[in-house]
């Protein structure tokens, strides 16, 4: 079993290795190479007079940080490009940075319209003492997730398989060469900081960093297995593993407000999908009962957008009512063909 990384993060408060003090940091970019600033400073001028950065931080009229993001084409990834977060685009060399300087890939993975993304670029990531933290403990990395959709399948799957579920933004902390040791999604500036610096000290301490490198191998192998069984076409399920599948939904099942959950409701089309074909296959009404009303909680409640049509991606609340103001159309075309 994978090591929860709430546990890991509690041990590293007990071990006594993190100085409760915060050394003082460089203002963010301070020590970036010439050329560099003076390219990327180029490269902001390139985008002409019609160009809005979007940041907090500005000197006048003009952005007072500028990144590598800046001669990114994707969108999610110019939202960026004016924080004080020193990032990187996906790729060799911000890998090779990563070996070359011997320090930990801070990984964001995320989409233009996704809302805990801007949320936490507000908060954290146009944040100058934050962003100091960062450049100084970790190389920055910023996925957009429609660019790379196999990369982000790799990081978020590692994302569900050690927290238990997933989202965006999807914040993953690396090894230099790429591999997962502890990840999580939007995360609260003071708690950001305290994972920053709790991480920071650890990869200092050389046993706790062969502790991370422990715990990505095993996360690594679990993705790997994950990914595999998905991709392959032979694998055989017997009619017992459907039936195990469909006892564990009727187990989640919220019996009074309908779905799979308690607190935040997601339409969750998937289970709804397989818990109908294993009624036709089996006639388990069961089965069908949780998924009928389900559906109808869903077409009732306020995740279902009653006058401009469609449905939003989830709820806040466990009884459909209250929804997060978000359309993607994965969920318009699977709810269709649910209901």
């Amino acid at each position: 079993m994978l090591w929860s990384p709430r546990i890991w993060l509690a041990a590293l408060l007990c071990s006594g290795s993190v100085d409760a003090g915060r050394a003082a940091e460089l203002p963010p970019n301070a020590d970036r190479d010439p050329v560099l600033h003076a390219r990327l400073e180029a490269a902001y001028a390139a985008r002409g007079a019609e160009y809005a950065p979007r940041t907090q931080l500005m000197d006048g009229a003009k952005a007072r940080y500028v990144n590598r993001l800046i001669e990114a084409a994707s969108p999610y990834l110019l939202q960026h490009a004016h924080n004080p977060v020193d990032w990187w685009p996906w790729g060799e060399k911000a890998l090779a940075e990563a070996a070359a300087r011997n320090l930990p890939i801070f990984l964001s993975v995320g989409y233009a319209t996704c809302h805990w993304c801007h949320v936490m670029e507000e908060e954290s990531f146009d944040n100058e003492a934050i962003a100091a933290i960062l450049n100084k403990h970790f190389i920055a990395i910023k996925i957009d997730r429609e660019e790379m959709p196999a990369l982000d399948h790799i990081y978020i799957t590692a994302t569900q398989i050690q927290q238990g579920q997933a989202g965006w933004p999807n914040s993953v902390f690396l090894m230099p060469d790429g591999r997962p040791f502890h990840t999580g999604t939007y995360i609260p500036p003071d708690v950001f900081v305290e994972t920053l610096e709790l991480i920071a000290a650890a990869w200092a301490d050389q046993a706790q960093r062969a502790q991370m490198a422990s715990l990505s191998g095993e996360l690594s192998d679990a993705v790997q297995r994950v990914t595999q069984l998905s991709s392959s076409q032979s694998v055989a399920v017997g009619e017992e593993v459907y039936a195990r599948a469909a006892a564990r939904l009727l187990d989640l099942h919220n019996a009074l407000e309908g779905g799979f959950s308690e607190s935040q409701q997601f339409p969750q089309e998937g289970y709804l999908l397989f818990l109908l074909d294993h009624w036709r296959r089996t006639g388990d009404d069961a089965s069908l009962s949780v998924a009928t009303e389900t559906l109808y909680a869903i077409a009732a409640g306020g995740i279902h957008d009653h006058a401009g049509g469609g449905f939003h991606r989830y709820t806040i609340d466990p009884n459909w009512r209250t929804p997060h103001f978000e359309k993607m159309l994965y969920n318009q075309g699977l709810l269709a063909r649910a209901f």
